[in-house]
């Protein structure tokens, strides 16, 4: 178990502890079973956990990021939510593989390889973007002093250089679950004392639910793969090579719940007309953060709240964007082949077209 613990300023971001315990458990075993046969097992699980990352409050005031638009400084409240949801990622992995050595007489010797992956990936995350789900992005800042004993008043202008962002999260999240099965088998065949080649074949199943229940993936491939190896001459001097493959890959979770609106934020902006909230950041005496803030708070609500026009098109995950007809696994083909000589002990050449 680890534990990460950091702070910052309290003008600058809100004071948190930050822990990430994670608990790791791995049993693998191997074992020669007999001259030809040769098995090995793996299981392993990890339980990885955000916990207090984030701001310290759920109050409107305290718990709502201030982004200066003009430069991008982040101040006031932290990014995230360290009073809500802890985060969750987990993962589980059973592997098990085989390894049998065939020779014959007539059909040259065998390296088979056999066997079979159960990978399950977990995500439980209500993604808060601030302690109050808002933000403000402000026209710029006044940093008055340094170190630890600097202020940061925002600037606050009603000509549309600043604005409000509303990060609801409508549905809580019932945890995303992507599966990935697979088996495989491949031979490496010599086939005699010129010719060698190797066959095989993968199969992968995809089955995922993001963090709504919505199955958005749920699609299998197969994944052929040959290759050879020939000596022409049988001098070991020259080889030519060619082979084929697909391969497939596991979904990526982050897209797969991209469009899931359990845990995920929406995003709405608001532009800001109120009044002006320090537009001179030399003045004597500034506005603190806390009371521009609800400056800023009593005119959004007193002018409609989210009911005031966009400022740009929301984004609604399940509506903006969406997954239409599921997920398909990324694959690749590949062709290859090439040409190698060798030159005494000490020198080769070599030529591939992948």
């Amino acid at each position: 178990n680890n534990t990460f613990n950091t702070s910052a300023s309290s003008d600058l971001a809100s004071l948190y502890t930050r822990k990430t315990p994670q608990d790791l458990s791995v049993v693998n075993y191997s074992g020669v079973l007999s001259n030809r046969l040769f098995v090995e097992a793996l299981f392993s699980q990890r339980h990885f956990t955000f916990e207090g990352d984030g701001a310290r409050s759920t109050d409107l005031i305290d718990g709502t990021l201030m982004v200066d638009n003009s430069q991008g400084y982040r101040f006031w409240s932290a990014t995230f939510c360290g009073v809500c949801d802890p985060t969750k990622r987990d993962n589980q992995d059973l592997y098990a593989k085989a390894t049998y050595f065939l020779s014959t007489s007539n059909w040259g010797s065998h390296n088979l390889t056999f066997g079979g992956d159960a990978f399950n990936d977990k995500i439980f995350s209500n993604n808060h973007q601030s302690g109050s789900d808002y933000r403000i992005y402000t026209t710029g800042t006044a940093i008055r002093g340094t170190g630890e004993n600097a202020q940061v008043f925002p600037v606050i202008r009603g000509d549309g250089s600043s604005f409000i962002q509303w990060n609801p999260i409508p549905l809580n999240s019932v945890g995303s679950n992507f599966r990935t099965l697979s088996a495989f088998v491949n031979d490496s065949w010599r086939i005699n004392g010129r010719v060698t080649a190797n066959i095989g074949l993968r199969w992968d199943k995809n089955r995922g639910r993001d963090q709504q229940g919505n199955l958005v993936a749920s699609g299998s491939a197969f994944s052929p793969r040959l290759g050879v190896v020939v000596d022409p001459f049988g001098d070991q001097k020259w080889s030519l090579t060619a082979s084929f493959a697909q391969y497939v890959a596991a979904l990526n979770n982050a897209i797969g719940d991209s469009t899931s609106a359990g845990g995920n934020p929406q995003e709405f902006r608001f532009t800001y007309a109120g009044p002006d909230i320090n537009p001179d950041p030399t003045a004597a005496s500034l506005t603190p953060t806390a009371a521009a803030i609800r400056q800023v708070f009593d005119w959004y609500f007193a002018n409609g709240g989210p009911s005031l026009p966009f400022r740009r098109q929301p984004t609604i995950p399940g509506v903006t964007p969406q997954i239409r007809g599921g997920l398909g696994s990324p694959n690749v083909l590949e062709y290859a082949a090439g040409v190698n000589r060798q030159f005494g002990t000490r020198a080769a050449l070599r030529l591939d077209y992948v």
